[in-house]
């Protein structure tokens, strides 16, 4: 099996008062419902991992800092890519992928997730970051 996981681009609409960033609606190819929306806060060199969603699919958009995403595919291979507020981009995660990040901005780091699914507890496992073996 593949990565689990899409890098979207977001649609930058230019206005001279201050651009608008548009992430998605119903209609986007990469909306799958909506149930939630909420922060993180990463702080600086720090890494939350590994974590799998059952059945949430994450939408995940750096409001601000740079985050380092690292995904783990089913053969224990590790894809690594760097988001920050600057970019237009955003990563999709689907469900039964495992996946961590850690903090690189000059402070703490906030990384929006538009969800399909309420966050609860028993829908996510969560592991050691030390688990898996990978450098970061």
């Amino acid at each position: 099996m593949e990565y689990k996981y899409l890098i979207n681009s977001v649609n930058l609409i230019q206005n001279e008062s201050g651009n608008i960033e548009k992430l998605i609606n119903f209609s986007s190819k990469h909306f799958y419902g909506f149930k939630e929306l909420y922060i993180s806060n990463i702080k600086k060199n720090h890494i939350k991992a590994w974590k799998k969603h059952i059945k949430m699919t994450c939408n995940l958009f750096v409001i601000s800092g740079k985050i380092k995403f690292v995904i783990m595919n089913d053969h224990k291979n590790f894809t690594d890519f760097i988001i920050s507020e600057d970019q237009n981009k955003f990563v999709t995660i689907f469900p039964n992928t495992i996946f961590g990040f850690k903090g690189l901005g000059s402070d703490n780091s906030k990384l929006l997730n538009f969800s399909n699914c309420l966050h609860e507890d028993h829908e996510s496992i969560k592991m050691n970051k030390d688990e898996f073996n990978y450098s970061w």
